[in-house]
């Protein structure tokens, strides 16, 4: 197999685990605000819990973002 068709597949590959990866921490923080929204007066949430989990989700679109654009 030639290198470029090598290390094509193993970008697609590496695209597919984000692009799932992706789905589960959009699942996660969704969740989070649902939690947060049963939440009872009085009980507050931690917010660096989703703050943290939105920062993974950025790096990982900024990771799609760019193997995108070498796969155009």
């Amino acid at each position: 197999m030639s290198e470029m068709k090598k290390r094509l597949e193993e970008m697609i590959a590496r695209l597919e685990e984000l692009e799932e990866a992706k789905e589960r921490v959009e699942d996660l923080l969704y969740y989070i605000e649902e939690a947060t929204n049963c939440l009872p007066d009085g009980i507050y949430p931690s917010h660096h819990s989703e703050m943290e989990w939105s920062d993974v989700l950025g790096q990982i679109e900024s990771e799609i973002d760019e193997i995108s654009v070498r796969l155009d």
